[in-house]
């Protein structure tokens, strides 16, 4: 049934869940509840998985291990508008803007992961990584969300570097650092950044340990992602420690 205004007044189908997510004042006092909806029976979201790679000894100094992977989906979720309607419970009578989640969105994901480890010297030791990802989803020409796709592909840097450094002193000193480059996100819109941390360390003797650290020396304070509906990010900021440990 309709209203005089053209509105839908009757309920939706019965649904798995319902997030009423937020509300504002609409027009003539009426207010309009923006609400989720799932959907019964809904098809899982589906992926096939493939890996391969490689471990091996180049040298008694050096090893490395690289893997690639192959990731495809179906039936990702997407959020669909609905017909809004009118609702009378509970009071007051309100509009519903509802979306429905629907199984919309297939794609692809795939990328490289290397890692090697050298010891220069029997007091040394370094180790270099390197990450390769990138996300292909697409969705369906029914479909209307125009979001979920695009944000998804922009959630995750395509690029990630780290660098390692461990080295034994004398008078059981140890000096470790490690820098770290993560691309920039698309969506939601954050620069790349380069962390470095350092640690001092001090083998006092078979049971007592201390040591001090910086860590993200380069910069004051960063975002390492963005905030969403249920999470609101805060930045990461510059931190010194110290640590005293006993083992026995």
């Amino acid at each position: 049934d309709r209203d005089v205004t053209g509105v839908q007044t009757c309920a939706l189908p019965i649904s798995d869940i319902r997030v009423n997510e937020n509300v504002v004042a609409g027009a003539n006092g009426v207010p309009t509840l923006y609400t989720s909806f799932g959907t019964a029976h809904l098809r899982p979201e589906s992926v096939a998985a493939y890996q391969l790679g490689m471990r091996g000894e180049v040298s008694k100094r050096l090893t490395v291990d690289i893997a690639t992977f192959y990731n495809h989906y179906t039936d990702r979720h997407t959020q669909e508008p609905g017909v809004p309607f009118l609702e009378a419970d509970p009071p007051p009578e309100h509009l519903v803007i509802p979306t429905i989640t629907r199984s919309n969105i297939s794609g692809e994901t795939h990328g490289i992961e290397a890692f090697a480890q050298l010891k220069p010297t029997h007091f040394w030791m370094v180790s270099a990584g390197y990450s390769l990802f990138e996300i292909h989803l697409h969705a369906a020409a029914v479909s209307q969300d125009f979001d979920t796709a695009s944000e998804s592909e922009g959630s995750t840097p395509r690029h990630a570097y780290q660098l390692r450094s461990q080295i034994n002193l004398p008078h059981r000193l140890e000096f470790d650092s490690a820098a770290y480059y993560t691309g920039a996100l698309v969506e939601p819109q954050l620069p790349a950044y380069t962390r470095v941390d350092v640690r001092l360390g001090w083998q006092v003797n078979t049971h007592l340990e201390t040591s001090v650290g910086i860590q993200n020396l380069l910069d004051p304070r960063h975002y390492e992602f963005g905030s969403g509906s249920f999470i609101n990010a805060t930045q990461i900021s510059r931190n010194e420690y110290g640590t005293l440990a006993w083992r026995f």
